[in-house]
């Protein structure tokens, strides 16, 4: 009887002791501003805001975070993420703290209005602790941002500047409507977008940056030949943007940066003079800005100078235009991680830039210009640290010797970068006459989506350097027009750290298939298959003009392209035949799969034959979205800490009661 009775005394204490010892488990995440649900493949989804400080479904857990937790009687369990982010510490009991460590500067405890998803917080043994991590760069709090860009046309009048628009803004889940809505054999500007400033304001412009926290759009000067400066190729454009009537935004002011920490922006002759702008042919791409951005864990507005080949930053304040004696600049050539180009660094043209988690990225291409060999044509992809810009870490590379569609092959191919009208229309593509084709790549766009992939855009340099209709470049009134083809590449991150391409492992591409309108001419990089269905209305295979934007969640980037058109019944309709626009390709599908589909677009202009605007020659720059600034957070706790030790333990209780003042 005895004997039993120890036994039963034995089990409950077991039992008791394994009820007061709950673990602690829960998720380490990253904070994604927007989630997506999507009703099919070829329509765009609904977006909804995601709740900061709250797991939501579509957050990816984030590997390798310290989750330490100590309960009041001083027992101590300690765990790490893994890969989905999950942890559990054992062995604790009653009142617990637990306190998150280790994770990377790129990111920022997300808000929630409490000290529920503080990184140090006291709890109970058995509850569900979660921890979310955001990026200060991704921040929007706005399911349905407005898309800026930027239209290009033909100034060759003091008329055309001031009547003729620079910016051009629509609502993300916008769609135009098939195009003879409003007319655009008429109407060359699409009338029920926003518009605000015009060419005689900023001139041609290419590079946008926004700082949500002083509304503030950033604006660098662009050669494009055919439409005239306002100012200089070294100026930077400050833009007050009015959220709340986009079309009252108003110029604050400009920067000119010629000569300020040694930067040379290079120049150009007889560009007055937008009709002929012979010079210019020779330089596009060469001088002025390439692409801007802004850093907002930094504070930093950036750009890239193209004749000198350097980067610049410079401070934001909140308000009041950039300090111009804040200024620095970078040599990009030259520098560890930079390629050499074959033994041709003159032939490196650096543009894109991109912020991600606290790094920097920059995009550039070898032109090939020097040996005249496409084998020589590659694109570069390098990271930077923003506080200390010294060197570059290369990140991915490629080479661009491939060709752009299934037919005439030749002609949709990229080509070494031609400079040098006289001597080499002869061999570019077309009739010899009126009509002519010479791609060349320039990387000119990155984006990361919500799993770390990069998705790489490029203009095609001819677009900038010709006109629609418009004159040779050879001093006469003999008239010619092109058209754009470029591209928009998807690289997938890999488990270790590095990349592959479309078509490659298993980062996925659309086949080519006869039976679907869509897919039926699929062509890129690895040949007949590619993911982003990037094919214009009247079948070019490639619509990309460069700019590109993408907010994490939202499952979906969008692109500046020619002959914009809804999918799938506008690949064969010339209704959007000669125009350009946005186009917002799914990413993700609802079970998580990826896509590349066509599923919304805006058409913003129509040129129609026009020569004042540039029809299937690039019409549009740089896309930026405009959104929310990050809020912040100011919090601690006070407490009685009995031990001196000046950490609050489990046990230690808090005080209240007390007064805080902020100054």
């Amino acid at each position: 009887m005895r004997l039993k009775s120890i036994r039963r005394l034995c089990y409950a204490t077991i039992l008791l002791s394994t009820l007061a010892h709950a673990d602690i488990s829960g998720t380490v995440y990253k904070e994604l501003p927007i989630s997506a649900t999507h009703s099919s493949d070829t329509k765009e989804g609904t977006f909804a805001k995601n709740t900061y400080g709250q797991k939501d479904a579509n957050e990816p857990g984030i590997g390798g975070i310290t989750v330490k937790g100590v309960d009041a009687s001083g027992n101590t369990a300690n765990a790490t993420t893994d890969a989905n982010g999950n942890y559990t510490l054992s062995g604790l009991s009653g009142k617990v703290r637990v306190e998150f460590s280790g994770y990377a500067s790129k990111y920022s405890e997300g808000m929630d209005g409490s000290n529920k998803n503080a990184a140090v917080r006291f709890v109970n043994d058995g509850d569900t602790v979660n921890f979310g991590l955001y990026d200060p760069q991704e921040y929007t709090y706005n399911e349905n941002p407005p898309i800026q860009t930027v239209l290009y046309f033909l100034t060759n009048s003091e008329d055309d500047k001031a009547n003729y628009p620079t910016f051009t803004l629509n609502q993300y889940t916008e769609n135009s409507g098939d195009t003879t809505d409003w007319n655009k054999d008429d109407n060359l500007i699409n009338p029920n977008a926003t518009h605000f400033l015009k060419m005689k304001d900023t001139g041609a412009v290419w590079g946008l940056g926004y700082d949500p926290v002083s509304s503030y759009l950033y604006a660098g000067a662009f050669l494009k030949r055919h439409t005239a400066l306002a100012k200089g190729l070294d100026e930077l454009y400050v833009i007050d943007f009015n959220k709340a009537n986009p079309s009252a935004s108003t110029l604050k002011g400009s920067l000119s940066l010629q000569g300020k920490a040694g930067l040379d922006f290079g120049s150009v002759s007889g560009h007055d003079d937008s009709w002929h702008d012979d010079d210019a042919f020779s330089k596009v791409g060469k001088v002025g800005m390439g692409d801007i951005d802004v850093d907002r864990i930094h504070r930093k507005v950036w750009g890239v100078s193209l004749n000198d080949k350097k980067l610049f930053s410079l401070d934001l304040k909140v308000g009041e235009m950039p300090d111009i004696s804040t200024i620095k600049a970078y040599d990009i050539g030259g520098k560890p991680g930079i390629p050499n180009c074959n033994n041709h660094p003159e032939d490196l043209r650096p543009w894109a830039l991109e912020f991600h988690e606290g790094k920097g990225y920059l995009g550039m291409v070898c032109s090939a210009e020097t040996s005249r060999d496409d084998n020589d044509l590659h694109a570069y992809v390098v990271s930077f640290d923003p506080t200390n810009p010294t060197s570059f870490t290369p990140v991915i590379d490629f080479s661009l010797n491939y060709a752009t569609a299934d037919y005439d092959q030749d002609k949709n191919h990229f080509h070494f970068w031609s400079s040098n009208w006289a001597n080499d229309n002869s061999m570019y593509y077309g009739d010899g006459e009126k009509k002519y084709w010479w791609d060349q790549p320039l990387l000119s766009d990155i984006e990361f989506d919500k799993k770390g992939n990069i998705y790489i855009s490029f203009f095609n340099r001819f677009g900038h350097q010709v006109g629609w209709f418009a004159p040779k470049p050879d001093g006469s009134d003999n008239l010619m027009r092109s058209s754009h083809g470029a591209d928009l590449i998807l690289a997938c991150l890999k488990s270790d750290g590095s990349y592959e391409f479309e078509g490659t492992g298993s980062c996925p591409t659309n086949e080519a298939d006869d039976n679907d309108p869509n897919k039926k001419h699929s062509y890129g990089l690895q040949g007949a298959k590619e993911f982003i269905l990037d094919r214009s209305a009247d079948g070019q295979q490639e619509g990309s003009v460069g700019g590109a934007a993408l907010i994490p969640g939202m499952e979906e980037i969008i692109n500046a392209t020619t002959d914009t058109h809804p999918n799938p019944e506008g690949l064969s309709n010339d209704h959007y035949y000669d125009s350009g626009g946005i186009t917002h390709y799914r990413l993700y599908n609802n079970d998580g799969s990826m896509s590349g589909d066509n599923v919304n677009y805006y058409t913003h202009y129509g040129a129609a034959g026009k020569p004042t605007g540039f029809d299937k020659t690039a019409g549009m720059g740089d896309v930026e979205l405009i959104v929310d600034p990050a809020p912040l957070e100011v919090g601690n706790r006070v407490w009685d800490d009995e031990n001196g030790d000046g950490i609050q333990d489990a046990g230690e209780a808090g005080i209240d009661g007390v007064k805080v003042q902020l100054f």
